[in-house]
């Protein structure tokens, strides 16, 4: 496969108590958690995967009817093997806290990020609110032909499993 950057080991994970004891059901409210990743070399020198390639911001809080850009590693697209990108404006969903979206991405995409105001701007393009990260696609149907795909809204159980994450190891946040 392509790995540019090389494979990161996870050290340390935690999700949220509403996912825990969900019973595996989806949608879930909460379906999210945090994976700190060993340091590894990058550039000469022992690294936080972040400080190689860069991080992502993040917002709790709703967004439906806004323009997002979800991320994914799709089996039905290119064998999982290349990042996949679908931009959609996400809708209320089936379950408290999730909303959907019209994807062709199929199983393998879990995980990846929807991201509000994707890429790069021009000066004055936008309100320098870019590349926030504000849910992970969680869960969609089996049947290929519905095409839809759906995630829980980072909210306040997102800020205490980060906050868990970030005083795990120094330099996590």
């Amino acid at each position: 496969g392509v790995a540019p950057f090389n494979s990161w080991p996870g050290t340390f994970a935690v999700v949220t108590s509403t996912w825990a004891t969900g019973g595996g059901v989806v949608p879930n409210a909460a379906d999210y958690g945090i994976i700190e990743l060993a340091p590894r070399s990058c550039s000469g020198a022992t690294r936080l995967i972040g400080n190689c390639i860069g991080f992502a911001g993040f917002q709790t809080g709703s967004f439906a009817k806004e323009h997002i850009t979800a991320m994914g590693y799709p089996c039905n697209i290119d064998s999982c093997r290349k990042m996949h990108r679908v931009d959609a404006e996400p809708h209320l969903a089936y379950a408290p806290n999730n909303l959907s979206i019209g994807s062709d991405m199929g199983p393998g995409s879990s995980g990846g990020g929807w991201f509000q105001n994707y890429g790069e701007y021009g000066t004055g393009q936008h309100d320098g609110a870019s590349n926030r990260v504000r849910a992970v696609t969680a869960w969609g149907f089996e049947d290929p032909s519905l095409k839809e795909q759906g995630a829980a809204i980072f909210d306040s159980r997102f800020v205490q499993i980060l906050n868990i994450a970030c005083g795990h190891r120094a330099g996590n946040c």
